[in-house]
């Protein structure tokens, strides 16, 4: 999904209306002003900026309104179901436990390392370690490397616009690796 949101935001107009809708939500007629293109530009560039899960629209009277998406944090019950799934005793429920919280990744690391201290079944705890193997190993999954160039690209092009996302990116879900990697870019620029 990182990847994702990051592709929709390599076209400046995207990366310049995320920035326009952090003030509010806006219908596509003051964006099509902000950015001085036509409507039927605007309501492309929403459409990619909507598939990547980044804006929401709302119908209002005779308008739409786009708005951005507010980050959500992962819901600890949906940790702990998780969690529990690992233990089920159907092989489909365990792989989707499994998927979900590798997809998860930093946000789910604190949750297993206190499932492990519980003592969980043999199997429950095998698994719990070969997801903890892979956070704590070498990152080489696409979307994580993504992630990171794109956090290094920002860095470097220094813009306004730039640090801004940049900002925006370090106050996304508390442990995450992205987080933590645009909160480090941002400190390395102030210097």
């Amino acid at each position: 999904m990182c990847a994702k949101r990051l592709a929709a935001l390599a076209a400046p107009e995207r990366l310049r209306i995320v920035r326009f809708l952090r003030d509010g939500p806006r219908n596509a007629g003051a964006i099509a002003a902000f950015l001085q293109i036509a409507a039927v530009n605007v309501s492309h560039h929403m459409n990619v900026l909507r598939t990547a899960g980044l804006v929401q629209s709302e119908k209002r009277g005779r308008f739409v309104l786009y708005s951005l998406v507010p980050a959500r944090p992962t819901d600890a019950a949906r940790r702990k179901q998780l969690l529990t799934d690992l233990g089920s005793a159907r092989f489909a429920v365990r792989q989707k436990a499994m998927r979900e919280l590798d997809a998860l990744g930093d946000r789910a690391r604190a949750a297993l390392r206190g499932w492990l201290g519980e003592n969980p079944p043999l199997e429950v705890r095998q698994r719990i370690e070969q997801l903890l193997a892979r956070l704590d190993g070498p990152q080489d999954r696409p979307e994580w490397l993504r992630g990171l160039r794109a956090v290094e690209v920002l860095e470097r092009i220094g813009s306004d616009e730039a640090r801004r996302f940049l900002a925006q990116l370090a106050g996304g879900a508390p442990g995450a690796d992205l987080t933590r990697q645009a909160a480090d870019a941002r400190r390395r620029r102030e210097r």
